[in-house]
């Protein structure tokens, strides 16, 4: 696929300003509970394991939610692992996320931050029932898969798409979804 297909209909502008709430895992409790060396994996399942939960959700409103979610290493000497999601989402959203995630062995704290001074990046979105992986892949952008593996194994339905920062492009957040 060209990248200008790519671009016009498989990639989102993300702000790279944004509040957040983020979930913090001691790095090395990560990295010693699994032994196949890519300590997001537990992250990872518990957080795809929620936004499952949120999509089977009755409440049209709370299932339709869509945000984005940031991952990546953080700390003084990058000690910990962190998700966050926007501060902004629903409670009852949050709630749900929190409890998938603050049960991990390795949770070390719950805090709001700000995108860029905490350097995690965009991974995914949910949008209302759908979740997209960002990937820097582009032969990969706009293909779907069903995480059925055993690495996370939710089940659910992943398109992959590429994200861009819309600040560096000069506009304004948008998302193609």
């Amino acid at each position: 696929m060209r990248w200008e297909t790519v671009f016009e209909k498989y990639t989102d502008f993300i702000s790279e300003y944004q509040d957040i709430m983020i979930w913090g895992f001691y790095f090395e409790t990560l990295r010693e509970g699994h032994s196949a060396g890519d300590y997001s994996v537990p992250v990872r399942r518990a957080l795809l394991s929620a936004l499952r939960s949120i999509s089977e959700l009755k409440n049209k409103r709370i299932r339709g939610a869509r945000f984005t979610i940031w991952m990546g290493d953080y700390g003084p000497q990058n000690e910990f692992f962190c998700a966050g999601v926007p501060s902004k989402l629903s409670y009852t959203v949050t709630d749900i996320l929190s409890s998938y995630l603050t049960g991990l062995e390795g949770f070390e704290f719950l805090e709001c931050g700000r995108i860029p001074y905490v350097p995690l990046i965009p991974v995914y979105r949910y949008e209302a029932g759908k979740v997209i992986e960002y990937t820097s892949d582009e032969s990969l952008a706009g293909k779907k898969k069903i995480d059925d593996g055993e690495e996370y194994g939710s089940g659910l339905k992943i398109l992959y798409r590429i994200d861009e920062c819309a600040e560096a492009l000069d506009m304004k957040e948008k998302y193609q979804g």
